[in-house]
């Protein structure tokens, strides 16, 4: 399988990393973090190979991690303190390519996070909107946090699998 890996030329924004899976019959995982860090090609962090590991333990062919906002920031205290749009909606037109391209899942990923900033609920919201356009299934690993949220998969057993989740109750509870 080969990368796909996109990104700005500065290197402060990533839409795309991941090893997809063409074909009849190839299933991939999407999964969906809040913000990209460090990770790249060959190079992936600690939520990465989680990403990875959870891909081929619940028999998907492919991976591919995107972001509800496309900032890189090791610390999520770090993104931007208002939306950039412009990086947002090329985040949408990638995901858009994505979800439409590939036979994906949706793994929903992104922890208490989504309260760090408070655009991040619109980016979502719009994410939402895409991927119904599309019929893509959504999923969790683990159960959902007492706040509400889906977990980060950093934080859970690696026997968890993955599991439905009702996006459209979650982005109406937002």
């Amino acid at each position: 399988m080969e990368w796909i890996f996109d990104n700005d030329y500065e290197d402060t924004v990533r839409y795309t990393l991941g090893k997809p899976a063409l074909g009849k019959g190839k299933k991939n995982l999407v999964c969906f973090g809040i913000n990209p860090s460090t990770a790249r090609p060959d190079e992936l962090d600690n939520t990465l190979k989680s990403v990875e590991r959870i891909a081929k333990r619940a028999g998907f062919h492919g991976w591919i991690m995107l972001n509800v906002y496309p900032q890189r920031a090791t610390n999520p205290n770090d993104l931007h303190n208002t939306i950039q749009n412009d990086i947002h909606i090329k985040n949408i037109e990638h995901i858009e390519r994505v979800i439409t391209d590939y036979n994906a899942t949706i793994l929903a990923a992104w922890g208490t996070l989504i309260n760090k900033r408070d655009y991040l609920k619109q980016c979502l919201q719009d994410i939402y909107a895409v991927s119904k356009k599309s019929k893509r299934k959504w999923v969790c690993i683990g159960n959902i946090s007492k706040a509400g949220h889906p977990h980060h998969p950093l934080y859970l057993s690696n026997e968890e699998l993955p599991k439905e989740f009702d996006i459209q109750s979650y982005i109406n509870s937002l």
